[in-house]
């Protein structure tokens, strides 16, 4: 075999392997993409028959609580256009799964599937990234439709939320806000600083985490229309 034709022959067994290289990944590529979507039809859920829109909900992962023998599955819509903060990878968080104990008790956060949670946040000392214990999950919800577009999304009012880590009491703080712009937890893990905003009013408010009453509430400034 002459020089030029042992060359000829070197490319043309490059070419072929590149070629092989490519069906490989793009088999690989189809069999994972066909396992994912298997994955996420088991675990399909049906919407509870008094919601009023027809929407697709998928199962999340288990999710521990720190500190506690609780655990959380979230529920969520497949596809969302809603644009909340709580999307993640399956669109807007519908509900979530308390898992408590030895015997598995489980209990819902919300009575219904049809409201939507912008916000869920684990109330812990030192911050989010901390090792202590959950004292709290924080929430912002949307109950209702109050800017009449038929559908819920970011633009309706919301309403803040405790409940203990376990997903059990349930407690509204505050109805018809248009923001949570922000929350701490203090040093002693005794009280928790809400900022939000309510028309063109924002206000900070602390909370007790012993029972989730209001200690203090004060109006920091006034927002002005641009």
């Amino acid at each position: 075999m002459n020089e030029n034709g042992f060359f000829r022959f070197v490319n043309r067994f490059n070419s072929i392997a590149l070629m092989l290289l490519l069906i490989a990944g793009l088999g690989t590529f189809t069999y994972v993409n066909l396992l994912s979507n298997e994955w996420e039809n088991k675990r399909a859920v049906k919407i509870d028959n008094n919601a009023e829109e027809s929407v697709e909900l998928i199962l999340g992962s288990i999710e521990g609580v720190a500190g506690t023998d609780s655990s959380y599955v979230s529920l969520r819509e497949r596809d969302s256009g809603t644009s909340f903060s709580s999307g993640g990878a399956y669109g807007a968080l519908r509900n979530v799964l308390f898992v408590k104990g030895q015997d598995i008790n489980s209990t819902w956060l919300l009575t219904s599937n049809k409201y939507l949670i912008d916000q869920m946040h684990a109330l812990k000392v030192g911050g989010y990234s901390s090792k202590e214990p959950v004292m709290a999950f924080l929430y912002s919800i949307v109950y209702k439709d109050t800017n009449h577009n038929s559908k819920f999304d970011k633009n309706d009012k919301l309403a803040i939320s405790l409940s203990k880590p376990d997903g059990t009491g349930l407690k509204t703080l505050l109805s018809d806000i248009d923001s949570l712009i922000d929350y701490k937890v203090s040093e002693d893990g005794a009280e928790i600083s809400l900022m939000y905003q309510v028309n063109e009013s924002v206000f900070i408010e602390k909370i007790s985490v012993a029972d989730f009453s209001s200690i203090a509430k004060k109006q920091l400034l006034q927002v002005t229309k641009a």
